[in-house]
């Protein structure tokens, strides 16, 4: 952390860039170093706009495959639970429910039901699938 603040804080006249590590910095330190090689290279320039260009096309294209994915699949649909259902005493004893209105808790909380539980197990499911398609 101190080596990271070191490289934030530095004085004006000592310009510090930061990338991440692994790949992506490699990458973002790559594309840095063209940025400033293009400024007094036309070659570094254009190669540098067709990159761009071309990342892009790959972010429009991933779109259109996630917004298809989209229309084609509805998530499932969560229960819903109807707030009279807490007043008569469903979801907690009578007692304990007095207990939280008497504290001014408000409504008890209840703990998910087994559906509402499977409804959301799905759902992660769906959306971890849809993401690894993505990638």
């Amino acid at each position: 952390m101190d080596a990271l603040l070191a490289m934030k804080q530095m004085p004006g006249g000592i310009p510090v860039a930061a990338m991440a590590i692994d790949k992506p910095g490699a990458v973002n330190a790559a594309i840095f170093a063209a940025e400033i090689l293009a400024l007094a290279d036309e070659g570094i320039a254009r190669k540098l706009v067709a990159h761009k260009e071309e990342l892009a096309r790959g972010v429009a294209e991933k779109n259109a495959r996630l917004q298809k994915q989209l229309s084609e699949k509805k998530p499932p649909e969560f229960p819903t639970t109807n707030p009279s259902r807490l007043k008569h005493g469903e979801g907690g004893s009578q007692g304990s429910q007095e207990r939280l209105r008497s504290s001014g808790a408000g409504t008890a909380c209840r703990a998910p039901t087994g559906r509402q539980q499977e409804a959301a197990a799905s759902m992660t499911q769906w959306l971890f699938l849809t993401a690894l398609k993505l990638l």
